[in-house]
């Protein structure tokens, strides 16, 4: 059986621990709110750009800008986007096997990447 010390200190260890993760949580929650005010704050412009893009796909039905054309040759470049600071999860992953995928079952040939963020 441990000494009485010995119980005491894992008693007062334990206590130092709950305190340490007490902190960490409330800064946890302090970031939460901060991001959510933010992605709060983006919504607006994000509504917009919605509708500005189907304004424009609904009225531009007979332009065709020629990096969207399909040509013959074979030649096909994906531009991936990707993030630029870590703790996102696998999305950088996601994103890049689905392109590859895409790339390998429509363009055999001849295939190009060009990446923006900096995991990519």
């Amino acid at each position: 059986m441990p000494a009485f010390r010995d119980i005491v200190r894992r008693i007062d260890s334990i206590k130092n621990t709950q305190k340490i993760t007490k902190a960490m949580q409330v800064v946890a929650a302090t970031r939460l709110r901060r991001a959510q005010a933010a992605v709060q704050a983006t919504r607006p412009y994000a509504d917009k750009m919605v509708e500005v893009l189907q304004t424009v796909s609904e009225r531009a039905t007979e332009y065709k800008h020629p990096f969207l054309v399909r040509r013959e040759g074979g030649r096909a470049v994906m531009i991936l986007v990707t993030t630029d600071k870590g703790l996102c999860g696998a999305i950088n992953v996601n994103n890049i096997r689905a392109a590859t995928r895409y790339m390998n079952e429509n363009y055999k040939a001849k295939q190009q990447y060009v990446t923006l963020g900096r995991k990519g």
